[in-house]
């Protein structure tokens, strides 16, 4: 568990923005969030530079993709998943509040662009100023499971570290958590799941919980939930103390802590904060360390394969389960060419045992390579054309005179014309048939396009399955021989790959877990974007790089146009990250032209958690294994289920539960230290994005 610098436990911020902060032991990790909530809000406002700050960011802002659909969205999607949200007006509003005064402390501002960025519930659109993750990061001290008695009857609120007890000694039986701060549980984790990334609503509270998915991907994942202070919850205050109330009546008070990011020597005060750390260009970018996916797998057995970055993997399982393989992709951010040979070698190593059946573990898998998406499909389905959606990107002013820039030249960039193709499969003719504009949703977008895999240049040195020298592959099972796992936790290229699955060859899916209900819920809750560009790496560099290849006709209509708004450095002087999303997915046959963002889709089956499959994945792929293939009754939809279980025996929700048998010591102890990888890993969500992200 994460300790804390006893030194503060009981100074405001005065002593930790100041001579205090630099009494702090070496390696000290944390401080009492109180503490350092008292500190950050002591930073003043500079209200002129934070004016700048903002101007500097609006340009930015035109490359997200669904801006106006947000404004806007179907009536379905405000109804089951978000409220509508116009990016901006509130750029504007948080304009007229620093004009008028409204704000002394810096803190204010940052939180209040941070939350416009977050409120999209994009997890590709992300903006983190500097005074909200650049100095404190935010934890709680505990864990928290949501687990059915029984697979079937409500699930309830458990700790952690009780389930850990609980897996030791089998006569304890772990009490629900029935409050959080004086609120009911279910409904504090479903208010709070709001800060998240994710759009889903069932996702969101999935998130919130620990989960084996994610840490096995270390400082690449949500670490151990959102309620702990991982994901999002890393720049959102959780308040001075938790105080969680159990079903028996017992309540405890638990004080949060705040990880600290940056060196405090020589601070004084809140203004020595602010000269130091957002006066100083670059004071704070060596400071950030970079993702890491964790070197171990607690939960899991031992993988017939596997990659190096414990990314992907798969097991061969046992008993009445034989004929079952499983193929865990937690990530498609691996090595590219790492990703395609472990695949190839399971898939192959599969087939050699016999296994008959194929389960698709994506559980906590935030996206990646988009390449990669489509390489998995092609080789589970080599003779089937990869094409499920298109794509698009809003046709600003900008992006049409870099198109023209990029396609005279002949650069490799997808603003040069030969790059994508048509949905017909046909290369497009010039930049203006690629460009458009065509209007939809209130907006201006290019035309639809598709990745073209023949193209070296979008396939990062290696040849996909089915191409070129890859065409001799077999399917190696068959689509109802199939089934994919979610947890809700599945964004970006995840989504691409699920829309490929389920939409061309109707694969079947179990989403696990969800909020307190038996209603049916949407497997896929994160960014179904298709494409990713952070503003440095991406959009700032192709600014500046097609400013310098224009010709002088060019750069005649570039003088004093949008691509001039580009030249300042504040918006990544100011910031940890920041990104957007370039590219809509849209539907094959969609005439509406709706982002697949906004379109509401459920899963197969539903199942919940049981105690076992927080410590075992095993136990969760048998149960989607025997829902998809045995007969077995999901809680909401149905793979085939023999018979109906009687709502009468499993009524009411879950307040106690116990293991049947107490796991090894070896086990239990690499589920106790994992608790601490929230607490040890000092990361930011979004660094710069790769061209295929």
């Amino acid at each position: 568990m994460p300790t804390t610098a006893s030194l503060c436990s009981s100074q405001l911020g005065a002593e930790v923005c100041g001579e205090g902060a630099a009494r702090l032991p070496a390696g000290a990790k944390s401080i009492p969030a109180q503490a350092a909530w008292d500190c950050i809000q002591s930073v003043p406002l500079n209200r002129t530079a934070a004016l700048e700050l903002l101007t500097a960011v609006r340009p930015y802002v035109r490359w997200q993709s669904t801006t106006a659909v947000l404004k806007n969205p179907p009536a379905e999607y405000v109804a089951k998943v978000q409220e509508p949200v116009d990016i901006w007006g509130g750029l504007d509003n948080i304009e007229k509040k620093l004009k008028a005064g409204e704000w002394t402390r810096e803190y204010d501002f940052g939180w209040e662009l941070y939350h416009l960025f977050q409120s999209a519930h994009d997890g590709h659109f992300y903006y983190l100023p500097d005074v909200v993750a650049g100095i404190f990061s935010w934890g709680r001290p505990l864990e928290l499971v949501s687990v059915s008695e029984d697979g079937f009857k409500i699930p309830g609120i458990f700790v952690f570290a009780d389930v850990l007890t609980a897996a030791k000694d089998t006569t304890f039986h772990p009490s629900a958590v029935s409050q959080i701060n004086g609120q009911d549980a279910a409904a504090f984790l479903q208010d709070w799941s709001q800060i998240s990334g994710l759009q889903d609503r069932d996702a969101l509270y999935n998130v919130n919980f620990y989960n084996l998915a994610q840490v096995r991907q270390g400082g690449a994942g949500s670490a151990t939930g959102l309620f702990s202070g991982g994901n999002y919850a890393r720049w959102t205050y959780p308040g001075g103390k938790t105080t969680i109330t159990y079903a028996n009546g017992t309540t405890v008070t638990y004080e949060n802590y705040a990880r600290v990011l940056q060196s405090f020597a020589n601070i004084k005060s809140g203004q020595d904060l602010y000269d130091k750390y957002f006066k100083t260009a670059g004071a704070m970018q060596n400071m950030v360390a970079k993702k890491t996916a964790s070197a171990s797998s607690p939960g899991y057995p031992e993988p017939v394969v596997v990659d190096s970055s414990n990314l992907i993997s798969g097991y061969f399982l046992d008993g009445e389960h034989s004929e079952v393989a499983v193929l865990t992709v937690a990530s498609f951010e691996p090595s590219i060419d790492e990703f395609q040979s472990v695949t190839e070698k399971f898939l192959a190593e599969a087939k050699k045992a016999g296994k008959k059946k194929l389960v698709i573990d994506v559980s906590g898998n935030g996206g990646g390579y988009i390449v990669l998406a489509y390489e998995l499909f092609k080789q589970l389905f080599p003779q089937t054309e990869a094409y499920a959606a298109a794509d698009r990107l809003r046709a600003s002013n900008e992006v049409q005179m870099i198109g023209e820039v990029y396609s005279a030249t002949g650069s490799d960039s997808p603003f040069n014309y030969k790059q994508d193709l048509q949905v017909d499969g046909k290369h497009f003719k010039n930049w203006p048939e690629k460009f458009g504009p065509v209007q939809s949703h209130g907006d201006n977008f290019t035309q639809l396009i598709r990745w073209d895999w023949t193209d070296p240049n979008v396939l990062s040195g290696i040849t996909m399955t089915g191409y070129g020298t890859r065409t001799e592959f077999k399917q190696p099972f068959a689509a109802e021989d199939i089934v994919i796992v979610y947890d809700g936790h599945c964004a970006s290229s995840c989504t691409i790959f699920s829309e490929l699955m389920r939409q061309l060859v109707g694969v079947k899916t179990v989403v696990m877990g969800g909020r307190p209900n038996k209603n049916m819920i949407q497997a896929v809750g994160g960014v179904k974007g298709t494409n990713a560009w952070s503003w440095l790496g991406n959009i700032r560099n192709m600014v500046q790089e097609s400013v310098a290849m224009a010709t002088a006709d060019q750069s005649k209509k570039m003088k004093n146009s949008e691509l001039d708004q580009y030249n300042s450095d504040l918006p990544f002087q100011r910031s940890v990250a920041s990104g957007v999303n370039n590219r809509d997915g849209i539907r094959k046959g969609d005439s509406t032209g709706t982002p697949l963002q906004f379109v509401y889709e459920p899963a197969d089956c539903r199942l919940f958690y049981t105690l076992q499959m927080t410590v075992d994945a095993t136990a969760m792929w048998k149960a989607a294994a025997d829902a998809k293939w045995n007969g077995k009754e999901c809680v909401a939809g149905n793979l085939g289920s023999i018979k109906r279980r009687s709502e009468q025996t499993s009524s009411g929700t879950t307040q106690k539960v116990a293991f049947q048998n107490t796991l090894s010591t070896e086990v239990v102890d690499a589920l106790e230290k994992s608790r601490d990888l929230e607490s040890e890993v000092f990361v930011f969500f979004g660094a710069d994005s790769k061209a295929l992200h």
